[in-house]
C-alpha cells in the first residue's frame, strides 16, 4: 500500500502534467523558430498575373453556362 503523503504528491504531479497550460508549451515571443531537418531556403513565387483571365467576377455566375438548378453563388 502506497503511503498517503506520497499517493497525495503522485495525484498532484498527475494532474499538473494533464492541465499544463498551452502557453507554457509555447516558446516565448521573439525566439527563433526551428526549422524542419532536411528542408533548404523556400524559393520565392513571382507575382505574376500576366495572361491570367478571370472566369468568376464574385458575384454573378454571368457568362457561365450549365444547368441553373445546379450552381448557385
Amino acid at each position: 500500500m502506497i503511503p498517503l503523503p506520497f499517493r497525495s504528491l503522485l495525484a498532484a504531479a498527475a494532474a499538473a502534467a494533464v492541465f499544463i497550460p498551452a502557453w507554457a508549451l509555447q516558446p516565448p515571443p521573439g525566439a527563433a523558430k526551428p526549422r524542419p531537418a532536411g528542408r533548404g531556403p523556400r524559393a520565392a513565387v513571382p507575382d505574376d498575373n500576366t495572361g491570367f483571365t478571370p472566369i468568376f467576377d464574385g458575384k454573378t455566375l454571368s457568362d457561365w453556362d450549365g444547368e441553373p438548378g445546379f450552381w448557385r453563388v
